[in-house]
């Protein structure tokens, strides 16, 4: 099933006609209460011609069936500027709309607010209970021993044509060659960093945390698993290898192929298996994720002043990311070059490196819906888990995959759920920005929603559809003084 991301326009161009006109905007009254109730219907007409073709576009607009939707009932310009599309998804209380119209707009701006509010709450709060839920480990821990399985499994075809080695050193070689290939660095950030040692990352496979497994997983996809995959007779030796010991498990070699097919001439095994999504390729071809180049700029002055700074105080003060080769220039007084952000460390946090261009749609529409959290834009990384699934024949763990996702990129500042969620539709999962995406946020445990819900009443705020509804709205009206509190 595929389904149109909600940050590519869905507007067409149609060609201009070469006769076409220049158009004003006139206002009309409509005829009909019942198709468009009390509102003034906007017509565009021509600025020249008669008034029997100007009588006929109105006529055809007025007699128009309307679509089958629910038409607000109340016309209302939002104040807010991250209010303009969930504006119209608000269906004002007819109990209300003998008030003034600026009456109305108070209410209904007063309502807009406690939604952001509610919204900023329920990411933190989402993000928090996401990490800690046993089945976004279940899941990490469940991807992590495939991909070790098969690291292994190709690890033995390797030492099996070794001829020279005694049977001591093949085991040997296995062992620390399947360690190699889960390899990792960094000095360490919210998303956890592992090492070269294969005692760690033996230790993180059986015993990590969320944020260190789901790293060890990362760094697999995107280098380990795509040479592997892309030799069809090592995937038959796996196959038969996971079979033999009885892992409980393949690898799909149909989805292996299907994309294999799919490949460009000379294209990398890594582009090939796990390359962006084709909606994400478009959102930053339009450049709608921005490298943000000034943030180790406006850092550095601060860092050359205040050189008695340790690093992890820096990293407070600034509240970014700086790596310890940016730290020891920026204490130099240096401004530029390689050590000063122009190259990536393993890993920084995604809002530390990349900004979402304003001007791009998913930029507009995440604020047009309320100011929906963005931080760099749709999800690469849960594109590529969500493919590691098809080909770790993982088939049904998609929500899993997307809670573990949720508990260990949000909390580290990579992605926010709504980037998280934009992604998943890529791969047919439903996702309706909106009031309605709160609701339901984890399917596979009913007991989530609750749990969620309790937790964001002990901080004082309810789920943010309902800051939205007829009863809100009275409420807040209430409170304005516009009807009595009885």
């Amino acid at each position: 099933m595929s389904i149109k991301p909600s940050f590519i326009s869905s507007s067409t161009n149609t060609p201009a006609s070469p006769k076409e006109e220049s158009f004003n905007s006139i206002d009309i009254k409509t005829k009909s209460a019942e198709m468009y109730g009390n509102h003034q219907l906007k017509v565009q007409t021509p600025s020249s011609g008669s008034p029997q073709q100007i009588d006929i576009l109105s006529k055809k607009i007025l007699e128009k069936t309307p679509e089958k939707t629910n038409i607000p009932s109340l016309i209302y310009t939002p104040t807010h500027e991250k209010a303009t599309g969930i504006a119209k998804q608000i269906e004002f209380d007819p109990r209300l709309m003998n008030l003034s119209s600026k009456q109305k707009q108070n209410i209904v701006d007063d309502c807009i607010r406690s939604y952001q509010e509610s919204v900023e709450i329920f990411e933190s709060t989402l993000g928090v209970m996401a990490a800690e839920h046993p089945d976004a480990k279940e899941f990490a821990q469940e991807m992590l021993n495939r991909i070790g399985a098969i690291a292994k499994a190709y690890q033995e075809i390797k030492v099996e044509e070794d001829k020279t080695s005694s049977p001591v050193m093949k085991e040997l070689k296995i062992r620390l060659g399947t360690a190699a290939q889960f390899a990792t660095y960094g000095d360490g950030t919210g998303a956890g960093s592992i090492g070269f040692n294969p005692i760690s990352i033996e230790k993180c496979m059986k015993d990590g945390n969320l944020r260190e497994q789901m790293l060890l997983i990362y760094a697999t996809l995107w280098t380990t698993l795509p040479p592997i995959f892309a030799d069809p007779t090592i995937i038959g030796k796996i196959n038969e290898k996971l079979e033999k010991e009885n892992r409980g498990f393949q690898l799909d070699k149909e989805a292996l192929n299907a994309k294999m097919e799919m490949a460009k001439e000379g294209e990398s095994p890594a582009t090939t298996f796990f390359a962006q999504a084709k909606p994400l390729v478009d959102f930053r071809a339009a450049g709608g994720r921005i490298f943000d180049e000034n943030r180790v700029r406006e850092a550095a002055p601060k860092i050359k002043d205040l050189k008695d700074l340790s690093i992890s105080e820096a990293r407070a003060t600034l509240n970014t990311y700086i790596s310890e080769e940016e730290f020891t220039a920026m204490k130099k007084g240096e401004n530029k070059g390689h050590a000063l952000g122009e190259h990536r460390v393993q890993w920084i946090r995604g809002k530390d490196l990349f900004r979402v261009d304003e001007k791009s749609d998913f930029f507009q529409n995440a604020v047009a819906m309320g100011g929906l959290p963005f931080v760099t834009g749709p999800s690469g990384t849960t594109d590529g888990y969500l493919n590691g699934i098809k080909y770790l024949n993982m088939h049904g763990s998609e929500e899993k995959a997307t809670l573990a996702l949720t508990g260990w990129m949000v909390r580290s500042g990579d992605h926010t759920f709504h980037e998280i969620k934009e992604a998943t539709t890529w791969h047919g999962m439903a996702y309706n920005p909106g009031p309605d995406s709160f609701k339901n946020v984890y399917p596979d445990d009913p007991d989530f929603q609750k749990k969620l819900e309790s937790s964001m009443q002990a901080k004082g705020k309810e789920l943010p559809g309902h800051y939205l509804q007829n009863e809100n709205q009275l409420q807040v009206a209430k409170k304005l003084g516009y009807i009595d509190q009885t």
